[in-house]
């Protein structure tokens, strides 16, 4: 089995061993799938999940870091085998960002926003929030 994406004036595609299927974009994608209650994917759980857990656990402690930021914290069941100081999740889908602030909202370490691409363009205090020390995007 093969796949890649392409696209051309009418939109994005998948192209699954020679046959193209319409892909809606990531935000779309995702946001379908939470909602429909899927996850994350196999890399964020399983062998797969803690093996991350433990490399990145490690890295971030010999390593001092205080403030990470992750692109594409998705349904949080990665995030809750890390141990870090201060996190910052963005994703999105807004279904995400919901089921993630719902698990660790009693954990005032970790804040969760709903990632736009607009928001790169916004100045002043609001970017000071993100600014980290480590920057993840895992399986994205």
């Amino acid at each position: 089995m093969y796949e890649f994406l392409m696209s051309n004036n009418a939109g994005k595609y998948l192209v699954r061993n020679g046959m193209n299927i319409f892909f809606p974009g990531s935000q779309n994608y995702w946001e379908r799938r939470y909602s429909k209650n899927g996850n994350s994917g196999s890399g964020s759980y399983g062998e797969s999940a803690t093996y991350k857990a433990v490399f990145l656990d490690r890295f971030v402690k010999e390593n001092k870091i205080g403030k990470v930021i992750e692109l594409g914290c998705g349904d949080g069941n990665q995030l809750q085998q890390f141990h870090f100081s201060e996190y910052i999740g963005l994703d999105v889908s807004p279904t995400a960002i919901r089921k993630c602030e719902e698990i660790f909202k009693e954990d005032t370490s970790k804040k969760f926003f709903l990632y736009e691409p607009a928001l790169r363009q916004v100045q002043g205090d609001i970017l000071e929030d993100f600014v980290s020390d480590l920057a993840l995007s895992l399986d994205v």
